[in-house]
């Protein structure tokens, strides 16, 4: 898997698809992602991330252009904290 950007500090993130249906904003694909040592890698999932993703792209303001296996076009995704690493940051 390649990675592209400045990389994200360690911790847990949902990476997430949105689309507009009918003026709503509706949630259709997440990818949960944590950012260790080593790299990065799928948390709560027993599927490695190099199975299923083949490129990152880091952009600015919490986005990220994802490639998954056999895609030829990026698909945009926001980044977001888990409210449960927001709590156990603030205890």
């Amino acid at each position: 898997m390649h990675i592209e950007g400045k990389d994200l500090p360690q911790g847990k993130y949902l990476f997430q698809r949105y689309v507009m249906d009918n003026g709503e904003k509706v949630k259709v694909n997440t990818y949960k992602i944590e950012r260790t040592t080593e790299g990065y890698e799928f948390y709560d999932s027993e599927t490695k991330i190099e199975d299923e993703i083949r490129r990152i792209e880091l952009k600015k303001n919490k986005l990220a252009l994802i490639w998954s296996k056999g895609s030829r076009l990026g698909l945009l995704y926001s980044i977001e904290i888990p409210e449960e690493t927001i709590s156990e940051v603030k205890l």
